[in-house]
């Protein structure tokens, strides 16, 4: 069986933003620990092909769970492109959680469409391949490591078909300016002007 597996992070990036597993309400999340100009993420990988177009995101910084969770990404969810590589957020503030889901488009009864929305994943590390012996003896070999988004829901979390995507995030912290006192150039010019009057005020006092 191959799965990415997830592991309890805390910081990463530089503290620009942390992985979280089972933090607020239970979810798993991207938490941003400060204001950033910019947040993307390149999907560099899909393990299940089914996942492929049926990714997205979404961005909340209230504390959601259950189905408040539910209705929030139905109303507020990013679908990621099929084919799609590079992701663009845009600004984040300090405090907010980037999160993912997977949906499905099902036809019921009289040819009804449904659209569901799973929530459920985890933040992995690594993706390995596992195998059990006759003594139950499990082996485990690490076939990639990067950052990894693991669908885990229901039954394929049992047989590890819920579906993964490997990203690559970039991040960029916001910028500031300094208060209270001038720029360099604005503070040389001050300068200059302040000593040209003056030499102006001792040339008229010689004349």
């Amino acid at each position: 069986m191959v799965a990415a597996v997830a592991m309890s992070i805390s910081a990463f990036a530089d503290e620009l933003y942390s992985l979280v597993n089972n933090g607020v309400g239970g979810n798993s999340y991207i938490l941003i620990n400060q204001n950033l100009d910019s947040f993307s993420f390149d999907v560099l990988k899909y393990e299940n092909a089914a996942l492929n177009g049926h990714a997205g995101y979404f961005v909340y910084s209230e504390d959601l769970s259950g189905k408040a969770l539910q209705n929030y990404v139905k109303a507020n969810g990013v679908n990621i492109a099929k084919n799609q590589t590079t992701v663009n957020v845009g600004e984040l503030k300090e405090g907010d959680k980037v999160g993912f889901y997977k949906w499905e488009k099902t036809t019921g009864f009289l040819g009804t469409t449904k659209t569901t929305y799973d929530t459920e994943f985890m933040l992995g590390t690594k993706v390995v391949s596992r195998s059990t012996d006759w003594h139950g003896n499990v082996t485990e070999t690490v076939l990639d490591t990067g950052t990894f988004v693991d669908y885990i829901s229901g039954s394929s979390y049992q047989t590890g078909n819920g579906g993964w995507m490997k990203i690559e995030i970039s991040a960029t912290p916001a910028s500031t300016t300094p208060t209270g006192a001038p720029l360099p150039g604005a503070l040389a010019a001050l300068l200059i002007g302040g000593l040209g009057a003056g030499s102006m005020k001792l040339r008229k006092r010689r004349a």
